[in-house]
């Protein structure tokens, strides 16, 4: 049986997002190529950040913690220790369908 848990992301500082370096920059695109993936095999179902960017978040499925920690250890940005993260089991109450923009 699958199981929600919710991924918050933390960059590694306060203005990570007006501060990247070109290596951090092209890190971050390997990040957001790994939630695409996620997102197209169906695991990740919610993806995105704030406009300060000083949280992104992730409402993924996974079989059980252990599962939605790894694929946490495997994020591109977290491996490079740019972005730092944790996993929480998310009890989904309530929803509608997202519309399109």
């Amino acid at each position: 049986m699958m199981s929600w848990f919710l991924i918050q992301l933390f960059p590694s500082r306060e203005n990570f997002a007006e501060t990247a370096t070109a290596d951090e920059s092209a890190i971050i695109k390997a990040h957001f190529a790994y939630m695409q993936e996620l997102t197209a095999k169906q695991i990740a179902y919610l993806v995105g950040r704030t406009e300060d960017a000083s949280l992104g978040i992730a409402l993924i499925r996974a079989g059980n913690s252990a599962e939605a920690q790894n694929l946490l250890d495997a994020d591109p940005a977290i491996r490079a220790g740019i972005f730092r993260g944790t996993v929480k089991a998310y009890r989904l109450a309530l929803h509608n369908p997202i519309p399109e923009t």
